[in-house]
Parts: structure tokens; C-alpha cells; sequence
């Protein structure tokens, strides 16, 4: 197994990307394994304004299960049907 620091975390990331047809936007959910460390869950979820960036969706948005299917299916769920305006908002940019 893998050696880190008491209390870091270390994750695998996993993306994906959904294209709406409608509006020609791109989402990006990022889904984090826990690899070796404590957390809420295995899998996180987690929709993201681009690819590997720390704007992230609040987490009402998010999906944690404890696999990766079903956290990213939560995902889905929270967000479908919600713009990615609504999604990220301007003002809570980082």
C-alpha cells in the first residue's frame, strides 16, 4: 500500500465530460477514488467548470457513493435539468 502523511488523502481521478446537444455546453465531473486516507466516502462525484481545476459545482451537486457508478450516477441526477450557469455560478469563482 501506499505511504502519506497522517491525515493527507490520496486520490485517483477518474473524468468525464457531458455534452448537451441543446445549449453545446460541456460539463466536466471529475470522480475521486479514495485511494488511501479517511473521507465521507469511497467516490466523489464532482462536477467541474473545466478539467482538473478547483472551480468546482457546489456540493449539493455532487455525488458520493461507495462506488464509482453510483457516485457518478448521484452526479448526474443532481445536475440534470440544471444550466451550467446555475451549476457555477460567476460569482463564486475562484
Amino acid at each position: 500500500m501506499f505511504e502519506v502523511e497522517e491525515g493527507d488523502v490520496l486520490v485517483k481521478v477518474h473524468s468525464y465530460q457531458i455534452q448537451r446537444q441543446q445549449t453545446r455546453e460541456l460539463v466536466h465531473i471529475d470522480v475521486f477514488e479514495i485511494i488511501v486516507g479517511k473521507a465521507d466516502a469511497k467516490f466523489f462525484a464532482v462536477p467541474m467548470d473545466h478539467p482538473h481545476t478547483f472551480h468546482r459545482a457546489p456540493e449539493k451537486f455532487y455525488g458520493k457513493a461507495d462506488t464509482e457508478h453510483e457516485a457518478l450516477k448521484k452526479c448526474l441526477t443532481a445536475i440534470r435539468g440544471v444550466s451550467k450557469a446555475e451549476i457555477f455560478p460567476e460569482d463564486k469563482k475562484r
